[in-house]
């Protein structure tokens, strides 16, 4: 298999984690340009992670017609920008992964859908929060029947960003907590019930003297086709609170309960009254790091042809969740989706 050449769009922390944790570590996939706005920090990046300084762009059209070998690329931008540059990239026959949310805007996502089937490549969201090990060991569970039918999920996602310094983009968002936080756990509840919503009720909000443009702290409640209730809790602003950027999550069925990142990182507890009461907690190992398991799945995809998991059409039914609990906070009813 030769070598799979990629562009990096956008060169800031959540790019530096991507090479970090897949790109560095694989032989067979080699970033090799990248583009940001930025031309300082495009050169910074390139000259951390190995590209060439003649392949350091700061416009996505140039790279995209200057490197005819790039077979994807990897989008790190703020959310706003996801949609519109994987139509770009998409449009010129590059297979496209992105981080999350796939766009601001659902029908530029569904039109960002729309062109990548259209051009035959591929389109993936990296909602990399379904490849943490222990939501995975959790389905694995779940689907074992260990804890009976899923009933209800409840996820605190809880985090001090005045502490953390939230990057500018964030602090600008006019929808932040519903789509910036919410959207990891909306999309985990579809992996973990194995259902879709059909009603959400959400409620948001900021403190007076927010540095924060939009809301930084959301309830959403999700009612699924199965039955299952969801509930999530989100702050950026919760003060001296250690972020957990795992989120507490307590998994409660027929036949019993699964707890995770209750009081560690990457931790999972089960309880089940069919085979054999508690389980011990145990500290799951990330042994690739918070991005390598979707990246692996998405290159994994472009050679096999097959469908991700998290391609770009499932990704809209996380997205349209997202949208309905962001109209539900601003008109106060339950949205029916």
């Amino acid at each position: 298999m030769g070598e799979t050449k990629v562009g990096i769009i956008g060169c800031g922390a959540i790019a530096g984690a991507h090479m970090q944790d897949f790109y560095a570590k694989n032989e067979n996939v080699k970033a090799v340009a990248c583009v940001d706005q930025n031309l300082d920090t495009a050169k910074r990046f390139a000259a951390g992670f190995g590209i060439e300084s003649s392949s350091v762009y700061t416009d996505l059209a140039d790279m995209l017609s200057s490197e005819p070998e790039l077979v994807a690329v990897d989008i790190c931008t703020p959310p706003m920008l996801h949609a519109e540059q994987a139509i770009q990239a998409a449009s010129a026959g590059k297979h496209v992964v992105t981080e999350k949310p796939l766009s601001t805007d659902y029908e530029q996502a569904t039109e960002a859908v729309r062109i990548a089937k259209e051009r035959g490549v591929t389109l993936m969201v990296s909602q990399n929060y379904r490849w943490r090990p222990e939501y995975v060991q959790a389905k694995n569970l779940i689907d074992a029947n260990w804890i009976g039918e899923t009933t209800m999920v409840t996820t605190h996602s809880m985090h001090d960003w005045h502490a953390f310094g939230a990057d500018g983009y964030r602090k600008r968002m006019p929808v932040m907590s519903l789509l910036e936080l919410s959207i990891h756990y909306v999309d985990l509840f579809r992996f973990i019930t194995g259902s879709e919503a059909v009603r959400v009720y959400a409620r948001a909000g900021r403190s007076a003297d927010s540095p924060f443009a939009g809301d930084t702290f959301s309830a959403i409640v999700v009612e699924f086709e199965n039955g299952c209730i969801a509930n999530l809790i989100t702050s950026a602003e919760l003060l001296g609170a250690r972020a957990n950027w795992g989120a507490e999550t307590i998994i409660q069925g027929t036949n019993g309960t699964l707890w995770l990142n209750r009081d560690r990182d990457y931790e999972l507890a089960a309880y089940s009254r069919v085979f054999g009461g508690h389980m011990p907690a145990s500290v799951l190992n990330p042994e690739k790091g918070w991005f390598g398991g979707p990246l692996e799945c998405f290159y994994r995809c472009v050679a096999t042809g097959e469908e991700p998991p998290t391609s770009g059409a499932d990704n809209l039914k996380s997205l349209r969740l997202i949208m309905a609990a962001v109209e539900a906070a601003h008109t106060g009813a339950v949205v029916s989706i």
